[in-house]
């Protein structure tokens, strides 16, 4: 088993076995490289479990849906500006508890269009993007119900990444002379079998946030055996030491099937073409 699958079968430090949650698409057809909508179910692990075997205490993961990530993409092919330039649409909503047997106690919705370049990471041109949220823990613990909506505007000019409110008032701003990609990007380009390796990108975390000078790195095929099915996996790492490692793992019609961090997983559970008229 990969290292991204976190599973120990000896049961003496179990982690998430993340491939019994993934969906086997075999018999749907789907082109990589057309337009799209992918739906992926986001899971994670915080705490465990205990039980007793012969004596012995073994913890056992608590895993639970905190959320989901919808990418939609229309390609046009009659575009003059196809051929340099995509564009994306994103939804991405993330639900938290304390324990894993709580009640979730806070919400946060990403809703962003981006426009990016054709080539081998998905660079960023410009985007926009609405964040909303409410409290980040339960409301006992402050003095506020909810928090205003946020809503941004970034472009990269030259070696600047820019990020502005609506009044066009630069609110944050980086400098790089690397490409800059997101996760959402980096998706679409591993799913058109673009993407390729490299030791200098950064990453903007919801689309805000820099992650520095990370590398890509191509993932060995695997073959994974589940009672879903058989998965023939090939993939990439984005790794570095400004992130924890990220592991996506597409399937042979290039469907990009599991984005796996340590303890965080995004699952597609459901993935199409879209018919453009």
């Amino acid at each position: 088993m990969h290292i991204s699958f976190d599973y120990d079968e000896n049961k003496q430090m179990p982690q998430c076995n993340w491939p019994q949650y993934f969906k086997n698409f075999d018999g749907e057809d789907f082109e990589a490289n057309s337009s799209f909508e992918l739906n992926y179910q986001i899971y994670a692990q915080r705490n465990y479990k205990y039980f007793t075997e012969n004596g012995k205490r073994f913890p056992i993961p608590q895993v639970k849906p905190e959320g989901s990530l919808k990418l939609r993409s229309i390609k046009d092919s009659n575009s003059s500006n196809s051929k340099s330039h995509l564009s994306l649409s994103v939804e991405h909503i993330r639900e938290w508890a304390i324990w894993t047997e709580s009640p979730k106690s806070s919400k946060q919705i990403i809703n962003a269009d981006i426009n990016f370049a054709d080539d081998a990471y998905g660079t960023l041109k410009s985007w926009n993007y609405k964040y909303k949220t409410s409290p980040i823990l339960p409301k006992r613990f402050y003095k506020f119900d909810s928090l205003p909506l946020v809503q941004r505007n970034g472009k990269i000019d030259g070696d600047s990444i820019i990020i502005s409110d609506l009044k066009g008032k630069t609110t944050v701003k980086y400098q790089s002379d690397f490409p800059t990609t997101t996760l959402y990007t980096l998706i679409e380009r591993i799913q058109s079998n673009k993407l390729s390796s490299t030791d200098s990108i950064n990453l903007l975390d919801d689309l805000t946030m820099m992650r520095a000078r990370l590398n890509i790195i191509p993932l060995k095929e695997r073959i994974i055996h589940t009672k879903n099915g058989q998965f023939k996996l090939g993939g990439f790492a984005l790794a570095g030491l400004s992130s924890l490692p990220l592991y996506f793992w597409k399937d042979a019609a290039s469907r990009v099937i599991a984005i796996l961090g340590h303890n965080v997983a995004y699952i597609l559970n459901d993935s199409g073409n879209l018919q453009i008229r």
